[in-house]
């Protein structure tokens, strides 16, 4: 079976996998965050699972999957990491590590308790009904995907878009290659399911938060297919699929993973494109509003909090190459992925010379985490229509259909933004 020629970078990825599993573990076992030590766990189990699942190794794929499912529980807060589930972990995990330096005898190793142990401990924390909807069940309208009706939902509930990624024959005769691409996958999303597809294809179900277009980009494997599947085509309505076009292939050979867990993801250029030019988008004069105040290269501007998700340390990003410059590359937040784009360079101010480390604030548009990455946020401004000025033709480098007004503030002007409208701008190097 071509597939199995995965094993050799997936046993070469072991080791990194078994020792990342341990130490979050042991951070655990520790008191230490359980929302981070179970992140940490958790992408490297959901590597080892995604690689078995590709390879056929349905005894590997079993072990990794529950516990990657009971380290999600951890991460969302459903479970609390109670001695008798970390126990039960690291069982799992000592039972994964001889899996994984063993491949080849993967599917011959008794996994019956330490899958018991883990249920038991999952039961004897969970109420009956959660426990009914963490059972892998087919997916309604595609049936050899089997997903626990729990994650679907979780995945849904953080935006993120669910595609059928097709891996064809052609591309699992080469493991280096599958592998590689692979590594893409979970930079840039999360693997749910894999079935057998027609003439001897993977079926893979993805979720990820990217776009159609950005994503098809940046999975640029020779002939893979990507569509989007939408929630109304998850149904038994018996009614037949789309043909699928094959992506014309790229040039050039897909780049090995990085040793630290999938984190090298290959690309091409990118495509954004501004939507039809309409007015600026009035204020509501009857609602007072709480504005984000930030720096930005000199000047202060301002976003309606209610689009904020949160404000931290900007985290190591994964870029995408030959992407625009501004957009820097995506993130994991959590178990979401997250593109991150450059202010600075978005509106064509001079890179750098911001005070100390810059942030990344966190937004949601049009049901999307995005981070945008600023110099410093400084203020809550709680505004009504009394305090906000009309946006004149220009103002900086921000163009009039992407302002929503100007406020004064002692010596100060805040400018404020449209940040959906501003990111879905075309690329521009100076004010228009």
């Amino acid at each position: 079976m071509a597939r199995r020629e995965i094993l050799t970078p997936l046993a070469a990825e072991a080791p990194a996998l078994l020792r990342a599993v341990e130490e979050g573990l042991l951070a655990l076992e520790r008191g230490e965050s359980a929302p981070e030590a179970a992140q940490s766990v958790f992408r490297s189990l959901h590597a080892a699972w995604a690689g078995a699942a590709v390879a056929g190794l349905e005894n590997l794929e079993r072990l990794a999957g529950r516990m990657e499912l009971t380290l999600r529980l951890l991460v969302h807060g459903r479970l609390s990491p109670r001695q008798h589930i970390i126990d039960a972990l690291l069982q799992a995990a000592d039972l994964l590590a001889a899996m994984l330096t063993r491949l080849q005898e993967a599917e011959k190793v008794e996994a019956g308790g330490c899958l018991r142990a883990l249920d038991a401990a999952l039961g004897a924390e969970l109420p009956p009904e959660l426990i009914d909807r963490l059972t892998p069940a087919p997916l309604p309208g595609h049936p050899a995907w089997l997903v626990a009706p729990w994650l679907l939902e979780r995945v849904l509930a953080q935006d993120q878009g669910l595609f059928m990624v097709i891996l064809s024959k052609e591309a699992q005769d080469s493991g280096e290659s599958l592998y590689a691409h692979l590594g893409e996958l979970l930079t840039l999303g999360e693997l749910l399911a894999c079935a057998p597809g027609p003439r001897q294809s993977l079926e893979l179900l993805y979720a990820s938060p990217l776009e159609q277009d950005l994503l098809g980009e940046a999975l640029s494997l020779p002939r893979e297919f990507l569509r989007p599947l939408p929630p109304s085509d998850l149904n038994d309505s018996g009614e037949e699929r789309p043909t699928l076009k094959e992506k014309p292939a790229h040039p050039g050979p897909a780049q090995a993973p990085s040793p630290q867990g999938f984190s090298t993801p290959v690309a091409t250029a990118s495509h954004f494109q501004a939507p039809a030019s309409s007015p600026a988008p009035a204020v509501d004069l009857e609602r007072r509003v709480n504005y984000l105040v930030f720096h930005l290269g000199g000047e202060m501007y301002g976003v309606e909090v209610s689009l904020v998700h949160e404000i931290i340390n900007l985290p190591p990003v994964t870029p995408l190459p030959l992407s625009p410059e501004f957009v820097l590359g995506v993130v994991n937040l959590r178990g979401a992925v997250a593109p991150v784009f450059d202010l600075r360079l978005r509106l064509g101010l001079t890179p750098g010379g911001g005070r100390g480390e810059p942030v990344a604030v966190v937004v949601r548009l049009d049901g999307k985490l995005q981070g945008v990455v600023v110099d410093t946020v400084d203020d809550v401004l709680d505004l009504g229509s009394e305090d906000i000025q009309e946006p004149p033709e220009m103002a900086g480098p921000v163009r009039r259909e992407c302002l929503l007004g100007l406020v004064q503030r002692e010596e100060d002007l805040i400018i404020l933004m449209d940040l959906a409208r501003l990111l879905a701008q075309e690329p521009m190097d100076h004010a228009a």
